[in-house]
């Protein structure tokens, strides 16, 4: 075993662990040019020259006999350390130490969230990715059947054995159609006249599918639920909280997370104006839930004691360290993993995203018939003016879904749904496991 020791800096020693945690030691001082000089020493060294060492405790308490092979041990936090290591607090100090409650709760490593986007971006392998990563990969499974659901989950589970999410729609549903559908559905065969297809005819009003869904999700019984566009009854909660499952709950304006920390939830997730694609917004209006991310934070967090979790055009390292300096315990990031390998976003959506140079979302109700941002094309921009055709969700969701595929077959961005939240011209075309470390990265220098 060697030591070394520096005037008000962390004592170093040589001890023996598996753990799988990090400490960011900046350039500048004795301790950082002591860990590169050293031959020994298991860091990995950013191209900015901060050097991430695996295994950190901020007390001289804890024994080197307790672990197993060789990673540097740093004891008392102090001068240009930043540590991110909530599994070594949980060990070591047990809950009741740990900086981050949530982090516990979740059982994760990173406050990251990958958002859990329905359609087909959020892949098992996405999830998987993120999980194995140390943030909590999260499966948007409101659109698959209660049997696709399980087989994701078994995919999931296959890939790894850290906690994910699953995630539903808890209502949203119209039940019935107050407006005239002749105009869009000659909207609509224009269209489809212009791509080739078949006119389209009007699809039976879809029934809301969360009972069955739900059914799916206890039987599976993934770690973590969440869930937006309402509450599930006071049933739906109890069985969730029988069977140890955390639960998460979307909102966009303090009162509805006031109403979700009132239906049991572990934490809360608020979704700011900035957020891409749907917003969960369930008492009140769309307009007025419109708030920016951090000050929905920092009302959220004056006006809830679980812990809030921040979502809404967070595309870096920088903006989660922002969302985690406003209050929040943990950020959701959609749009940033959009891009990544491991996504089931279309081709077209990938390249297009990774081409944008500046901010061009609108918020539209062009594709779904619910208010959703993503970039500005030539269907939203044509329904402008017609605001009234547009039929609820889902009847023009389902109804614009035989355009949005052929559109996305043939790479023509003007009829596809480009969802992405502000800020889309930072996303980044990485491996997600490869996103989240340099997120953690550049939250350690936001940090610094």
């Amino acid at each position: 075993m060697s030591r070394a020791a520096f005037p008000g800096e962390p004592r170093l020693r040589w001890t023996r662990n598996q753990a799988s945690l990090s400490a960011f030691i900046f350039p500048g001082s004795p301790l950082h040019a002591f860990l590169a000089s050293r031959r020994d020493s298991p860091v990995g060294k950013s191209p900015s020259g901060i050097l991430r060492v695996p295994f950190f405790a901020c007390t001289p308490q804890v024994s080197g006999s307790q672990v197993g092979v060789g990673q540097w041990e740093l004891l008392n936090q102090n001068h240009g350390v930043r540590y991110h290591s909530p599994e070594l607090w949980r060990r070591t100090f047990g809950a009741a130490m740990n900086p981050n409650p949530l982090l516990n709760t979740l059982n994760v490593e990173q406050p990251i969230i990958q958002g859990p986007m329905g359609g087909g971006p959020s892949t098992a392998e996405l999830v998987a990715a993120v999980s194995n990563a140390g943030g909590l990969g999260s499966l948007g499974a409101a659109y698959l059947s209660p049997g696709q659901i399980l087989e994701a989950i078994q995919r999931i589970r296959a890939l790894t054995s850290k906690p994910f999410n699953i995630n539903l729609f808890a209502g949203g549903y119209s039940d019935a159609v107050r407006v005239d559908t002749a105009p869009m559905l000659a909207l609509m065969t224009q269209v489809h006249q212009e791509l080739g297809l078949a006119p389209p005819a009007l699809p039976p009003l879809a029934k809301f599918p969360f009972a069955e869904q739900f059914e799916a999700v206890l039987e599976a019984r993934p770690p973590i639920f969440s869930f937006t566009f309402g509450i599930p009854s006071r049933d739906a909660m109890r069985r969730l909280k029988s069977l140890g499952i955390i639960i998460l709950g979307t909102a966009t304006t303090p009162e509805e997370a006031r109403l979700l920390e009132q239906a049991g939830v572990d934490a809360v997730v608020v979704q700011g104006s900035e957020a891409g694609a749907h917003r969960g917004t369930f008492a009140g209006s769309f307009e007025a839930a419109m708030i920016p991310t951090l000050e929905l934070v920092r009302q959220s967090v004056a006006a809830v004691s679980v812990p809030v979790i921040a979502a809404g055009g967070l595309m870096d390292g920088r903006d989660v360290a922002a969302a985690l300096a406003a209050g929040a315990a943990a950020a959701q990031l959609g749009t940033a993993f959009l891009t990544t390998t491991e996504s089931g976003a279309s081709e077209l959506h990938k390249r297009t995203l990774l081409a944008t140079t500046k901010d061009t979302t609108v918020i539209t109700r062009a594709f779904s018939g619910r208010p959703a941002r993503g970039l500005a094309n030539a269907f939203t921009e044509l329904l402008v003016a017609q605001p009234g055709t547009i039929l609820p969700f889902p009847l023009q969701n389902d109804l614009t879904k035989a355009m949005r595929a052929a559109a996305a077959k043939r790479g023509d961005a003007r009829y596809v749904g480009l969802w992405a939240g502000q800020g889309v011209a930072r996303v980044r075309a990485l491996p997600a496991a490869e996103l989240v470390k340099v997120l953690v990265e550049e939250m350690a220098v936001a940090a610094h």
